[in-house]
């Protein structure tokens, strides 16, 4: 016998839902983040359709592929290597961007599929990932306009990665105006204001993530009850989803 692990949907569901629901109550849409199920392809679909999810989000363009005939839009949560840039537009709807030349090279790839490729471009908010500041941002948006393949879905963050910066307040007060800034700028509103993760949800749950931002891509919270950083769960969390069953004494 191998090990093995038992997945408990009703508990995964039942923190998607709680989440879910809080997010939608303010008027923010939750984006699953999918990686930790290794492309686990019967139970995205079960969670797709039992929460009735729109979005579903992965680091790994392999999962994406696998996960092509679920019905929910596909976003690849990580700046697109240069040398995978035609998957990520065969197998991803959007893409997270903070290069000129991976924008460059996925305009070229989407041009050749005859599509139009979205993309979040990122804004730095402190952690150090990824990201662009504000005039850099409008310089990507720029170029992006003039690449007949691209279109820009939206402006992100990411917070809680790389270095914990938490999101507070504060912060989120600086995004938003990048935000607003760019919006004015550019003389439109941008469909998705992803303004970050499962460490956002004391501050969601305090009614702090005010402004235009409408979008979280949340993971670790969905499927072990637990805030990131903070490391604990949150109320009505299920933290028993994934659990190694007890082996029988006589097996070895």
């Amino acid at each position: 016998m191998f090990p093995c692990i038992e997945i408990h949907l009703e508990g995964i569901l039942r923190n998607l839902n709680i989440l879910k629901n809080a997010c939608e109550a303010r008027g923010i849409s939750l984006s699953l983040v999918t990686k930790v199920l290794g492309g686990h392809h019967q139970l995205v679909g079960d969670l797709v359709q039992k929460a009735k999810l729109t979005t579903i989000c992965d680091s790994r363009i392999q999962n994406l592929k696998i996960f092509q005939d679920i019905p929910a839009e596909k976003w690849l949560i990580r700046s697109p290597m240069l040398s995978e840039v035609s998957d990520v537009v065969a197998y991803s709807d959007v893409s997270l961007n903070s290069e000129p030349a991976v924008l460059k090279a996925l305009n070229q790839a989407a041009m050749e599929q005859k599509k139009i490729h979205k993309v979040i471009l990122m804004y730095e908010c402190g952690d150090l990932r990824e990201g662009c500041y504000t005039d850099e941002l409008a310089e990507l948006i720029a170029k992006c306009d003039a690449m007949p393949g691209i279109e820009v879905y939206g402006i992100g963050t990411n917070l809680s990665c790389l270095n914990e910066v938490l999101p507070s307040e504060e912060n989120m007060a600086d995004f938003n105006a990048a935000v607003s800034k760019l919006e004015s700028q550019f003389n439109r509103a941008f469909p998705v204001i992803s303004g970050g993760a499962s460490s956002s949800i004391p501050l969601l749950l305090a009614d702090g993530l005010t402004g235009r931002i409408n979008n979280l891509r949340m993971g670790e919270a969905v499927f072990l009850g637990n805030i990131p950083v903070y490391d604990k769960p949150f109320e009505g969390a299920e933290e028993q989803n994934f659990v190694f069953p007890r082996l029988q004494e006589h097996l070895i």
